[in-house]
């Protein structure tokens, strides 16, 4: 289960990093675009997930994800509000049950992955366009 689980996160990553790209520099050099991904998984788990992400990141130039443990989850939700209000929100925050709840009732402080999805990707799209909303959240379907 909780390999699926993982597994289904990276994907999320993956997803989202590709509706994060950004236009080459005026020297003609593409830029590596980095993620923000913050999460409140401890050992062993976080040690997994960051794992997949220093996998990613060595397997390709393009995207870089930099996988950050917040604290327990509600330590997580606190920072990603805190940096929602400051301006300064990652574009991924992994929460838990209530902690989604609580971010959904911020409005504005979320945008739902399946509204990322229904997005078409441009390559003149900018990262930036990615911190409309403090966090992006994913809810496991229901087996």
């Amino acid at each position: 289960m909780k390999g699926r689980w993982l597994a289904g996160l990276v994907a999320l990553i993956l997803t989202v990093a590709g509706a994060a790209v950004v236009s080459p520099p005026a020297t003609g050099q593409a830029q590596r675009v980095t993620i923000e991904f913050w999460h409140g998984l401890g050992q062993p788990g976080g040690g997994i997930l960051e794992g997949f992400a220093t996998e990613f990141n060595n397997s390709q130039t393009q995207y870089r994800v930099n996988a950050t443990y917040k604290g327990s989850y509600p330590e997580t939700m606190v920072a990603a509000i805190a940096a929602f209000r400051a301006g300064n929100a990652p574009h991924i925050v992994q929460m838990f049950e209530v902690g989604t709840a609580t971010m959904m009732a911020a409005k504005g402080a979320i945008k739902p992955v399946y509204e990322l999805m229904k997005r078409p990707i441009h390559r003149s799209t900018r990262a930036s366009t990615c911190r409309q909303s403090a966090a992006t959240t994913a809810r496991p379907t229901a087996r």
